[in-house]
């Protein structure tokens, strides 16, 4: 299975904590680090102040069970469960103030990960289903509003992208479908403003305008599939001042 996004963040830990351990004692009840691939039973690690670092279970070499982590100064740094030397169930990383930094949840296949800012607020909310982005997206501001609402399905971009200013106004809005880009809508002041651009499945750009206050305005040019403009149209406040086929 491949690895998810989320969990190769969660290795930035474990390579953390793996540098750190360079500069930490060790004690698995006397048994030779060489043989780990055959070992069954305990290790723990510790920071060269004495205070304890890491503690792990092993079955025959593979990690089984609980696997903790901690601070130098004592806080709980990280805790999770593994099943024959993966992942398994919760996952969860801690701030040093005790409050949740990360945490992951794995079934079978599916994944579900959740991160949260210092301050306690939401970070971001992601899926994943064989190590693919599944599902719904979202992402936050530090102060709580929402940033980005998003979808998938099987790992490509999926139905529709909203876009939120830090105030958690609408600023832009995309339609997605098979990874591809259809549709791009651009907001001010919760109306749609700004530039409108439409493309066919096949990548080519069918349509492209501007919005000013919710209507159209300037010059809005029409494509056919294979990328030819066959028609512009002319806008002032909504209506249209002329049009064209070319």
């Amino acid at each position: 299975m491949q690895a998810s996004p989320s969990l190769r963040v969660l290795g930035l830990t474990f390579l953390s904590f793996f540098a750190t351990s360079s500069f930490a004692s060790s004690n698995n009840d006397g048994v030779d680090t060489n043989l780990v691939a055959f070992y069954t039973g305990t290790d723990s690690s510790y920071f060269m102040s004495g205070e304890l670092h890491s503690v792990a279970s092993y079955k025959s070499g593979k990690m089984e069970g609980q696997y903790q982590l901690w601070y130098e100064s004592g806080e709980k740094w990280f805790e999770g469960t593994f099943k024959d030397g993966r992942p398994y169930n919760v996952l969860t990383e801690f701030y040093q103030d005790g409050s949740r930094k990360m945490e992951i949840f794995r079934k079978d296949d599916e994944e579900r990960t959740t991160a949260w800012y210092e301050n306690g607020n939401p970070s971001y909310l992601m899926e994943f289903v064989n190590g693919l982005p599944d599902k719904k997206h979202m992402y936050w501001y530090p102060n709580g509003n929402l940033k980005l609402e998003s979808h998938f399905l099987r790992g490509q971009r999926t139905g529709v992208w909203s876009h939120f200013s830090s105030e958690g106004v609408l600023i832009k809005r995309e339609h997605y479908e098979n990874n591809v880009l259809l549709l791009e809508e651009n907001y001010h002041g919760g109306v749609m403003h700004g530039a409108y651009n439409a493309w066919y499945p096949g990548g080519y750009l069918r349509v492209t305008g501007m919005y000013v206050g919710n209507a159209k305005h300037g010059k809005w040019k029409y494509y056919n599939p294979a990328g030819k403009l066959i028609r512009e149209e002319q806008y002032v406040g909504g209506k249209m001042t002329s049009a064209k086929d070319l």
